[in-house]
This record gives structure tokens, sequence and C-alpha cells, in this order.
């Protein structure tokens, strides 16, 4: 008889210990835990009860984890659900009128005109941009076999050369090495709230260490703007066939006029890059991490590229030939979700779940959180991305997996990053193999996105001879 497989449990922040009640103390242990890393400030009942009050008695939230209460949050009651204000101080300095922050008929505008952007049609028209990257990638490790690479820088350049070349078709538009120190530097300070937005003070008061992500901001939107202003001047005032997404940005229509003012194009330029790139990133460095660590699902998923008729099907439908590749970035992005926090302040009155919600309460549901929510998840902290394969793809709540977000504000690149991860999997894993090298395990810091508190070292190497 043979001996059942250990799933992976990858390691997580512990649990924050409440003991003790309301002090000072706890007070003080409670923002220096947060200031490190916001996940190690959730109890282990928040992971058991579908609803559960968190935070100190000075900032109460609601945390919902019952599937039918989100999707009454994010779809059907999102009316009286709005972001944030401190959501808003926090992400508006830096994405301005972006798409993640602006609200109402502005927000209807902006969305309508970009989902002519993210049309199923355009997003595969960049599978060929994303194919040459990979392959690009893909050729400097085949020149590092047996040596110890970081994966997590390595996809965020990858990640940001998608998005660059998706840009512009020009590559001499942008300053790419300058850029992405920018935003990286940008991204390793963004998405912390200050302590001054958590203890409720007005925005006019000054966020004191905010002085460098202030410059880097005004450094990103400097280049934007050089960018789109270039562009307009290629193009001319003729007609102009689209050729990347700058085209398709300016070329956007709102009842016949343009869509977007110069402000706003760099806003959503900036919002894509920052918030585009590190969803891609982060989950491509998450599941070669989670795949070095769980050799036996590792080789079952080389053995379905391998079998995959890889070279004869558009790139764009790689998706459709890979099932269990695709099951693996499901499970890798439940257990490190993109988007781990997700905040809405209730306009008026209500009750979700049974609990009552006062007018000016916080909501918020937290996809690490429901990810591994024990009373919705078998084994939840574990590694299985047979949870995603076949019938048991549906057997989980529909409303308990939202990697991407949900209703009306779903995340309007999820089919490009998806698109962009099976790409980049079938074309790096299909020649080379990914183990582990780090004698430290990488830790999910919460940021914009859930970072690894490494570079995720593994080692690479060779899969086939003629590789």
């Amino acid at each position: 008889m043979t001996a059942a497989i250990a799933a992976f449990r990858p390691p997580s922040p512990p649990p924050f210990d409440a003991a003790g009640g309301p002090s000072p103390f706890r007070a003080i242990r409670y923002f220096r835990t947060f200031a490190r890393n916001p996940l190690e400030t959730w109890t282990d009942e928040v992971f058991e009860k579908p609803i559960a009050q968190a935070g100190l008695a000075i900032r109460r939230v609601l945390v919902v984890s019952d599937p039918e209460s989100i999707r009454k949050i994010f779809s059907t009651g999102a009316h009286n659900y709005p972001m944030t204000r401190v959501r808003q101080r926090i992400l508006k300095p830096a994405l301005g009128e972006g798409l993640l922050t602006t609200e109402g008929e502005a927000w209807s505008r902006a969305r309508k005109s970009l989902n002519a952007v993210f049309t199923p049609r355009h997003v595969s028209g960049f599978a060929a941009t994303m194919l040459r990257n990979a392959e690009a990638l893909r050729d400097d490790l085949r020149a590092r076999d047996g040596e110890t690479v970081g994966v997590a820088p390595l996809m965020t350049r990858f990640a940001l050369d998608v998005l660059a070349d998706s840009l512009s078709a020009d590559r001499t538009m942008l300053d790419r090495e300058q850029f992405a120190d920018r935003l990286s530097r940008l991204m390793s300070v963004a998405g912390v709230p200050h302590l001054f937005d958590l203890v409720g003070l007005p925005g006019f008061v000054p966020r004191f260490g905010r002085a460098a992500s202030t410059a880097l901001i005004g450094e990103l939107k400097a280049s934007f703007r050089a960018l789109a202003a270039k562009a307009r001047e290629t193009r001319g005032g003729g007609e102009h066939e689209a050729r990347d997404f700058m085209d398709l940005l300016l070329d956007a229509r709102d009842d016949g006029a343009p869509a977007f003012a110069e402000d706003e194009i760099v806003d959503h330029l900036l919002t894509f890059f920052a918030a585009g790139h590190e969803t891609t990133a982060r989950s491509l460095a998450w599941t070669l991490y989670l795949l070095s660590e769980a050799p036996d699902i590792r080789a079952r998923l080389e053995a379905e590229i391998d079998a995959a008729p890889l070279n004869e099907t558009p790139p764009e439908r790689w998706m459709d030939v890979l099932p269990f590749t695709m099951a693996v970035v499901r499970e890798s992005m439940r257990l490190y979700p993109p988007a781990p926090f997700l905040a809405r302040q209730a306009a008026a009155d209500d009750e979700i779940g049974g609990a009552p919600v006062k007018a000016g309460s916080v909501v918020v549901v937290v996809p690490w959180i429901l990810h591994r929510h024990r009373a919705i998840w078998p084994h939840a902290d574990e590694f299985r991305p047979d949870r995603f394969v076949g019938d048991a793809a549906g057997g989980a709540p529909k409303y308990a997996y939202i990697p991407f977000g949900l209703g009306p504000r779903v995340c309007i690149g999820a089919s490009f990053s998806l698109q962009e991860m099976a790409i980049a999997l079938g074309v790096l894993l299909r020649d080379l193999k990914f183990e582990p090298a780090g004698a430290t395990p990488p830790m999910p810091l919460m940021r914009v996105t859930l970072q690894p508190s490494t570079d995720v070292p593994l080692k690479v190497s060779l899969r086939r001879c003629d590789a």
C-alpha cells in the first residue's frame, strides 16, 4: 500500500495574542505589530467565525467571511458600502484619480471607458508580448543552470517588462532601469496605513515619514506624463491604428469625446503599473515557491506542460490546454491572494449576517483570512491544487474565493494577469526546474499586495537535454 503524500503547508505569520484585554501596552504592541506586518494582527478567532470583531477598542472593525454577506457588501448592496476614508488617505496620494480610488459617477465613466481597453480581443493581442518576454527570461535562466536565483525580483522585472512593452511598442520611450527602481522603492513603502490614519486624525495633519514616497510618486507621474505627450506627438492628428496600451487609452471615448484628461491618463497608468505588475509578479513568485516545496505536484504540472501542444497553440489559449497548471495558479492565489485586504465603510445603518452595522462602521473582507477560513476550506493552510480540478473546483462557496475581488469593482486586469501567468509558467517550467535553496522560508508581508519577506531564492536547473 502506497503511503499518503504529505501536503505542503507553507509558513504563515503567527496569530496575534490578544491576552490581557484592552490596555495601553496592548495598544502599543498592536501598533508595532501592524507597522511590521498587518497580517500578524489577526487573532485565531477570525479564521473560525463567519463574522468577528477585530482591532482595538478605539478602532474596531467587522471582519466578514460569510459568503452571502460578502456578496451583499460588494455586489447587491454595494451602494451602501463605499471605500473607507482610511483607504483613500493611503492610496489617493499615490494613485490620484485612478480606477482603484475613484468612486461614484467618475468611477462609472472611467470603468466604462476602460472596459473597452480590456476586451478579450485586446487582452489576447498582448499574448505575443508576454511570450517574447517569458522566452527572454527563460533564455537568461538557461545560462544559470545550477545557480541559486531570487525569483521574486526576477518575476517583478518580467511583469514590468510585459507591461512596458504592452504600454508602448517603442522600447526607447521608457528608461526601464530607472523606472523599475522607482516603482520597486515605492511598492516597498506603500500600502501600510500611517498611525495617524489608524487613529482617525484628519487628512490635513502631516503624515511624517512619507516624504520619500511623495517624491517617488512625483517622479513616476512625470515619466508617464512625458510618455503620453510623446505618444500624442507620434500619433499626429490623423487616423491611427492602435498598436499598444497607450494607443488604446488615448483612443478611449465617452459619448464620442476623449474619455480622459491628461491627469487622468497619468493616474490610470500609475494604477495599472503599480497594481498590475504587483499582482502578477507576486503570484508567480509564490507559485514557483510552492512548487519548489511540493515535488509531486511540480512533477504532475511538468508532465502536463510536456504533453500539451504549446508549439501548435496560440499563447492566448494556453490556459485552455494547461488546466492543472491553472489549478496550481488558483491555489497559489488562494494561499497568497494578490489583494489581501478589502475595506468598506457603511453609508447607512444595515445588518450583515445578523450583526448590526451602524452608519460609518468599517467592515472588512480579508481574502487572506477568507481563503484560509477553517469553516470553508478543508485543510485550509495546505497547498492542494486538486481543490480546483474537475468537479472539486465548484466545491467552495461562490463568494469565498475572490483573488481579484468581486462585484462591479472586480479587477479589470484579471484576464490579462491570468493569461500572463499561464504563458510564463508554460515557458519556464517546460525547460527549467526550481528547487528550494534558501535557509529561511519567505513570510508574506502585507503591503499593497502580499510581498515575500525574502527574494525567494530557488535553485534553477535544466529539465531537458535540449534546453
